[in-house]
């Protein structure tokens, strides 16, 4: 009865004007209804089931079983269309492939947020140093000019907290700078050591050989990173020799390993952006050829070298979360690792770099799908 009043306080003015409706707008504040001689047969079971029967006739009135005319709603959840599928699976990797971008850049600006945060309090400390070493200078010179004698102590103390301060920046920035050198070239306790294209790997009899000469990037180096033509690149790789196919892919992850950490990040948002794989434009493990995904297709080169500098490339990939998550969005990544894995025989640097990304790529993926895959 509280429902059937609150539904005439709100919503009871469309009625109000029906004359056969008005008796019961008095309803809700008769004390007791099923003795009121009005309304005394709306609480009988006669009434009931004769609402209940002239319902049923409407209904029946209006959906016929024999008539010819379905419901249009009815047709659209039972009839399959095909037309309608096909929108809504293309609008669903549309959403897919948005989705994975705005979770990239906001991965991005997280961590860009949390470097200028720890910057800031960096510069908050270094200013706050400057600031009492200024100060002590001041009181010296005023000291000074006073004709105060000024002690040798004094001065070597400020002296030392300006070094102290300026070791400190520097090992901060040496530290970003080879953090990740350090779990790039050696993962998994695999040696990673880069050998002259066209020669074997040598012997060790307990003497670690010369590394070639012009192979290593200089660290110290802080040269600028200029921007690539991606597609010039899918296109010359198609016909390069081997030899430059390993010198590209080599120049490839070098530009992630050895670049400083703001850089790096531009590089690897460059490379997803970019596709640099085409890991959206293939569907399935025929696609992967020279044609349509030609960098990812020396994964299957038959030159072992650039099998092995393109399993190098692909661990650099997936030493990065913003990496991984690239090569996760493909499932046909780990398909093509695991097969990889299968074909080497023997343990190799490019068997290791393949088990590594694997192992760094199982991180994105949950149990099932990695058995389901396997």
């Amino acid at each position: 009865m509280q429902e059937f009043k609150l539904y005439l306080e709100t919503r009871g003015s469309v009625h109000s004007q029906n004359t056969e409706f008005l008796a019961y707008y008095a309803l809700p504040y008769v004390n007791k209804p099923n003795e009121h001689p009005i309304y005394r047969q709306l609480f009988e079971e006669t009434w009931r089931n004769s609402v209940v029967l002239r319902l049923s006739k409407y209904i029946d009135s209006v959906i016929q079983p024999n008539s010819g005319k379905i419901p249009h709603l009815l047709n659209l959840v039972t009839k399959p269309n095909v037309k309608q599928d096909r929108l809504m699976r293309q609008l669903t990797v549309c959403l897919n492939k948005f989705i994975f971008i705005v979770q990239n850049e906001l991965s991005d600006a997280e961590k860009r947020a949390t470097q200028s945060q720890k910057r800031l309090t960096r510069l908050q400390m270094d200013y706050q140093t400057l600031i009492s070493v200024t100060a002590d200078i001041l009181d010296a010179l005023e000291s000074t000019l006073k004709g105060k004698s000024l002690d040798s102590s004094v001065m070597q103390n400020i002296y030392s907290r300006l070094v102290h301060s300026q070791n400190n920046v520097s090992l901060r920035v040496n530290h970003q700078n080879s953090q990740f050198n350090k779990t790039s070239n050696n993962t998994f306790g695999c040696e990673t050591k880069e050998i002259p294209f066209g020669e074997e790997k040598p012997e060790t009899n307990g003497n670690k050989p010369n590394p070639p000469v012009g192979l290593y990037w200089n660290e110290n180096t802080s040269a600028r990173l200029f921007e690539l033509n991606y597609e010039k690149i899918k296109e010359d790789i198609k016909i390069m020799n081997d030899r430059k196919k390993c010198y590209l892919l080599q120049a490839l992850r070098w530009r992630l390993t050895k670049s400083k950490v703001s850089q790096r990040e531009h590089c690897l948002t460059s490379f997803v952006r970019n596709d640099i794989l085409d890991l959206t434009t293939i569907g399935s493990i025929k696609d992967v050829d020279i044609k349509h995904a030609p960098l990812l297709y020396c994964l299957k080169s038959k030159h072992h070298r650039v099998r092995e500098y393109m399993a190098r490339f692909i661990n650099a990939l997936a030493s990065l979360c913003r990496g991984r998550a690239y090569l996760s969005q493909n499932s046909l990544v780990v398909e093509i690792l695991i097969d990889e894995v299968r074909k080497e025989q023997d343990e190799c640097i490019t068997r290791e770099n393949f088990v590594g990304a694997l192992q760094k790529m199982s991180l994105r993926y949950n149990k099932t799908f990695c058995f389901h895959v396997v």
